[in-house]
């Protein structure tokens, strides 16, 4: 019978078991694992949440234009410009009573860029303007002129009758009974643009004026502070962002792999608790016999038969092995382990205390009572026999 029960726990294999791990590591590693996750499952939600087209203003060309007015006064001989005849922008104050007429020059300048099509049209018109009413004429009709590349230029020549427009106000007040008392000429550049780069096209009106007193004993001719003129052809665009599709499956391929890391931590990994003096026995005791241990979650029922307590594992082993019974494990917890092999008469038992100790049965050399003690393997107790009262000591 004992040799085929030897034989029988030869033939068993251990039970797959979790790795153990320290609790407070375990937990730790798990716990960073955790944050982990959770900081790249909400990096990754957040990601997704931002769109992966955008919209965007491209600008497609650039320019500036600018009007630029000059104009000759002709005199008549006077003593004041002795003998001039012509009198240019700048050079001096124009008198009414001394000038013959005025002629006005325009010059338009327009730089883009890039190269486009350019096409400018343009028209000359004068306005008499008053605190009353208002007067338009044309001096010229549209004249349009194109261009191809990044500038565009030409000049304009017009007369500035000013004689005119102050009889077309005396005959206006005639008609009215209503004098005018400061009366204005403006001249205007009607300037319409079409500028066409890559199949976009921007169109742009520009007035750049010239002002003119009328009725006055000295001609005062300015230019408009509006006679330059900036501007550029933009349109949208929708732009595929790359970053966002790499930052999503960045942090996708982050979280994956840390899901999987906590779900096998959880499974293949446990507690290692931290083990009191009579954890560490029983867990020693569990490595050398754990394959003819077998775990019992009650204790064995009393009978009429006795029971023997050994003073170690290895000697309960011994007789486990010559009767072929199992040895049983009870625990109640983790300070307390109580080991039996059961037979019909007989019930042996080795029992780890609570404080980690082992009970060692002794008898009185007096009177034969069974007198149990408890120590550390190896330790010397000193015992008192609690019939006889007879003193002696025993080693653990």
């Amino acid at each position: 019978m004992t040799k085929k029960i030897k034989k029988e726990r030869k033939k068993k294999t251990s039970k797959k078991r979790r790795i153990k791990i320290p609790n407070k590591i375990r937990l730790t590693l798990i716990g960073i694992f955790v944050i982990i996750l959770l900081f790249s499952l909400i990096s990754l939600t957040n990601a997704y949440q931002k769109p992966t087209t955008t919209q965007t203003t491209v600008t497609i060309i650039e320019y500036s234009q600018a009007g630029s007015y000059n104009y000759i006064a002709h005199l008549n001989e006077s003593l004041i410009y002795e003998g001039e005849e012509i009198l240019r922008l700048g050079e001096g104050t124009i008198f009414r009573d001394i000038t013959r007429n005025i002629n006005g020059t325009f010059l338009y300048t327009l730089s883009a860029n890039k190269k486009s099509n350019i096409s400018v049209s343009y028209s000359t018109t004068a306005q008499i303007e008053t605190e009353f009413w208002n007067k338009t004429y044309t001096i010229s009709s549209d004249t349009p002129i194109n261009f191809s590349g990044t500038s565009a230029i030409f000049t304009n020549q017009f007369p500035i009758d000013y004689l005119f427009y102050e009889n077309i106000t005396s005959q206006i007040e005639e008609e009215t009974g209503v004098v005018i008392t400061d009366p204005t000429l403006i001249i205007k550049m009607n300037i319409k643009l079409t500028i066409d780069t890559n199949g976009e096209t921007i169109l742009k009106t520009f007035t750049p004026t010239l002002t003119i007193t009328l009725r006055k004993p000295t001609i005062n001719i300015e230019e408009g502070t509006e006679n330059r003129d900036s501007g550029k052809i933009t349109k949208t665009e929708d732009f595929f962002d790359q970053d966002v599709v790499n930052e999503r499956n960045m942090w996708a391929t982050i979280s994956f792999p840390f899901m999987i890391i906590i779900i096998l931590a959880v499974l293949i990994t446990d507690s290692d608790e931290e083990l009191t003096e009579i954890g560490l026995i029983h867990k020693k005791i569990m490595k050398k016999y754990g394959e003819w241990i077998v775990d019992i979650i009650k204790t064995p029922k009393k009978s009429s038969s006795d029971t023997i307590r050994v003073n170690s594992i290895d000697d309960l082993m011994k007789i486990s092995e010559e009767l072929g019974k199992p040895i049983f494990h009870y625990t109640k917890d983790k300070n307390y382990h109580m080991y039996y092999v059961l037979e019909e008469t007989m019930t042996y038992q080795y029992h780890l205390s609570s404080d980690g100790k082992k009970i060692k049965i002794v008898k009185c050399p007096k009177c034969k009572t069974k007198i149990e003690c408890k120590g550390i393997s190896g330790e010397t107790v000193h015992i008192t026999c609690p019939k006889c009262k007879k003193k002696g000591s025993a080693k653990i």
